[in-house]
């Protein structure tokens, strides 16, 4: 009985508080494939259409590219540093913020993606529930999917990166497949030239629509070392970077757009059922949802066991996978998106203060045995890290303005911020 636990604990061994062994590491392609599966959630082609409706196609295409370029920008230096260290996001923060700084920090996170996670399982409820009984006539409780969904995403998330990839080696080809039939079947009934022409309702400006390609995966971002720390070499963490901010996630903006100016319809899935692809509608919520919010209680799980470091891993995961689905079962999310939006300003600045951190701070060298010698409550970081979100707050509510997207503005001051009180520090 001990051999089989032995071997059950290590086949759920996940690295969450040390660094990944050069056994466990995979190419940057299998990375970037993970974390794009991010791209193709519901709330990605809410965005593409939203922009496009908006701004029209060509105004939309530079807001698409424009924020991608930002967040590989920042993905690809977090990457950098998740393959270089091979620790995830939330064990970095332990050396700017300090042993007991970086649990404020990661509650935050821990207690933001787990939001997040019941979320998204009542939106997955709800929308496979509505295309179930619309596409293939199945009347089924909304509850009834819910505790699938959720428990379907706990077991695949308990086994880690591992099983994750694998999965999504599997769903994001499909999920491509799906987006590029129902692309191309918009561009087969009207010519491009003419969709370029519908007119955008100019209820956003070309500044707030780059905002919001950032604002929908900056935290992507900022958290990618979760997954580069299992890449080969910091050429795999770039690439992930590449492959998830800038080709997932333009051509998931690209494809849901062309097809609402089309149809001038601004619900994604109707328009693919519009379109005869029901089935794909069904089949796309299901598996982007999947792996989303698989990913969503893999950080959650990582964070809390940065806190809690004496508790296994996947006894974190289940723990959180189980209360996001009550939460989501019995309806109390409801209260708790507006409380998740206003927590989500806070992360941002802390990508700016890890990366500076890393980079011309400490010189490159992260080493868990160093962790003992820094303070436990690092007052520089945690400092800018108020700087910072408070200037996320202003800039996000409009009572401040410096570049226009906010999450650019938040990163800036942090950094900036941290650097300047290290520099301080060091000549008193």
């Amino acid at each position: 009985m001990g051999g089989v636990m032995a071997r059950l604990e290590d086949l759920l061994e996940d690295y969450a508080t040390r660094p990944v062994p050069d056994s466990r590491t995979v190419g940057g392609l299998r990375v970037g494939m993970l974390y794009a599966a991010q791209a193709f959630s519901v709330p990605g082609l809410v965005t593409g259409v939203e922009i496009a409706g908006a701004l029209g196609l060509s105004a939309s295409l530079v807001a698409f590219l424009a924020g991608g370029l930002f967040l590989t920008a920042v993905g690809s230096v977090t990457g950098y540093i998740g393959a270089r260290v091979r620790l995830s996001s939330y064990m970095l923060i332990k050396f700017a913020f300090g042993e007991m700084g970086s649990k404020i920090v990661n509650f935050a996170f821990a207690l933001s993606q787990f939001g997040w996670f019941g979320v998204q399982v009542y939106l997955f409820a709800q929308a496979a529930q509505g295309l179930g009984a619309e596409v293939l006539g199945l009347e089924i409780e909304r509850h009834v999917y819910v505790l699938a969904g959720g428990a379907l995403m706990i077991v695949s998330t308990m086994f880690g990166f591992k099983l994750l990839n694998r999965l999504a080696v599997v769903i994001v080809p499909l999920m491509i497949a799906v987006m590029a039939i129902m692309l191309y079947l918009a561009l087969g009934s009207q010519p491009l030239a003419s969709i370029f022409e519908v007119p955008g309702d100019l209820s956003v400006t070309p500044g707030q629509a780059i905002s919001a390609v950032v604002g929908s995966l900056v935290l992507g971002a900022i958290l990618i070392p979760d997954v580069t720390r299992y890449a080969h070499t910091w050429k795999g963490g770039v690439s992930a970077s590449v492959i998830t901010f800038f080709l997932a996630s333009t051509f998931v903006y690209i494809a849901a757009a062309i097809p609402s100016l089309v149809t001038g319809e601004g619900d994604t899935l109707r328009v693919m059922i519009g379109m005869g692809l029901g089935i794909a509608a069904f089949a796309l919520v299901i598996l982007a949802t999947w792996t989303t919010n698989s990913i969503n209680l893999y950080g959650s799980s990582l964070s809390l066991s940065a806190v809690l470091s004496d508790v296994r891993g996947w006894k974190v995961t289940v723990g959180c996978g189980i209360a996001g689905t009550a939460a989501a079962f019995f309806g109390i999310l409801d209260y708790f998106v507006p409380f998740l939006i206003y927590l989500s300003v806070v992360f941002i600045p802390v990508g700016g203060i890890y990366i500076t951190d890393f980079f011309l701070v400490s010189g490159r060298n992260y080493r868990l045995e160093d962790l003992a010698g820094r303070p436990a409550w690092a007052w520089p970081a945690l400092t800018a890290w108020a700087a910072g979100s408070a200037v996320s707050y202003l800039t996000s509510q409009g009572h401040l303005v410096l570049s226009t997207i906010p999450a650019v503005d938040a990163l800036a001051v942090a950094a900036a911020a941290y650097y300047l009180l290290i520099r301080l520090r060091a000549t008193k």
